[in-house]
């Protein structure tokens, strides 16, 4: 039988986005921090990247995103790196200001994020959009397939 164990959780102003919520980053790092607490290796740790133990070897990473964070940006692509298939799933619809934007701006806030997707399918990290208006599975159809990289297996 597994042991209960308790991890404290401090929140702070540094956790807390734009939009008044806790960044994905953040609420990832104490995901993992619970996760990998079980052990008796447990080191907690301030960094946006998985830790390897946290992520099996061969392991799809599938992230929901808004993709303002930079930080939890460049942890996806420590992902692929490290030989994971990733798939980012981007869930802002139009630009994340408010009210009705001069034309000129919204056109460079879709090129932008037209730019940022096509920087991040370079490294390897898959992103998809998903609008409101479709369902998940409609929208992971639109992740290319590509060949998953070969798991070595364990011969015994």
């Amino acid at each position: 039988m597994s042991q209960r164990f308790t991890l404290p959780i401090q929140v702070t102003s540094h956790d807390i986005d734009e939009l008044g919520h806790v960044s994905n980053q953040v609420y990832l790092r104490w995901v993992l921090d619970v996760a990998l607490g079980v052990g008796n290796e447990y080191q907690s740790s301030t960094s946006s990247l998985a830790p390897r133990a946290a992520v099996p070897p061969g392991a799809v990473v599938v992230a929901f995103s808004t993709m303002l964070d930079t930080g939890f940006a460049l942890a996806l692509i420590d992902l692929c790196k490290r030989g994971h298939t990733v798939v980012a799933v981007d869930i802002l619809e139009g630009s994340p200001f408010d009210g009705g934007q001069d034309p000129i701006l919204e056109r460079m806030w879709a090129l932008q994020r037209s730019s940022m997707y096509r920087d991040m399918r370079v490294i390897g990290v898959d992103v998809v959009s998903w609008p409101a208006d479709i369902t998940l599975d409609q929208a992971m159809h639109l992740v290319p397939q590509r060949g998953r990289r070969p798991s070595r297996r364990r011969v015994s």
